[in-house]
């Protein structure tokens, strides 16, 4: 019962898979499963330096291997999304409130105003493609920041997104049916 996301990057013999308010760390031999009552956990990620980030309604929480941060609501509201561009900043997508980025100990904030050109309502499952271009499904379609700038690839409401590197093609899980774009962001197929 209940919604599962799979987000997280599988690591060191083990992948992560969330749902409501637990989190499932999925080994070769076994299932371990920590709970965050009163939290609603939408999304995990696990970055390049094996350090678990847990996105909720709440807040964020960052583990490492002996201890924790947590990031409250007023820094990080409503996390639906996160992604590690190539310089591993990390960035967070809100449903409500746009993207944060961060670098180092420092936030940049790009408002869901500031945004609302490109996208709002941020989705599940942001990507990165190997050039660094970064993806954020949303109620508005796909938005693109490609390092300098954001832009919009599709108008359709996108539940999720995958990039798949041997085929070098973006997929938007759209309401019933994908879309599969190229890296130069024209649609190549419609399925659905």
């Amino acid at each position: 019962n209940g919604h599962y996301q799979g987000n997280a990057r599988p690591r060191k013999q083990y992948s992560v898979v969330t749902n409501n308010n637990q989190v499932h760390w999925l080994k070769p031999d076994t299932i371990d499963t920590k709970s965050f009552p009163e939290k609603w956990v939408n999304i995990s990620f696990i970055d390049k330096d094996h350090r678990l980030w847990i996105g909720t309604e709440e807040g964020l929480y960052k583990i490492f291997p002996r201890g924790f941060e947590t990031y409250q609501r007023d820094a990080l509201p409503m996390i639906w999304s996160m992604i590690e561009d190539k310089n591993q900043n990390m960035w967070f997508a809100s449903y409500n409130f746009g993207l944060r980025k961060l670098k180092g100990n420092s936030f940049s904030e790009f408002s869901a105003e500031s945004l609302s050109n490109f996208g709002r309502g941020f989705y599940f499952q942001a990507q990165m493609d190997e050039r660094g271009a970064l993806y954020f499904p949303n109620f508005k379609g796909i938005m693109c920041y490609d390092g300098k700038s954001f832009s919009k690839i599709d108008n359709d409401f996108c539940w999720a997104s995958f990039y798949d590197p041997d085929q070098k093609v973006l997929v938007g899980g759209y309401l019933k049916h994908i879309k599969v774009f190229d890296l130069d962001h024209r649609k190549v197929r419609e399925i659905g």
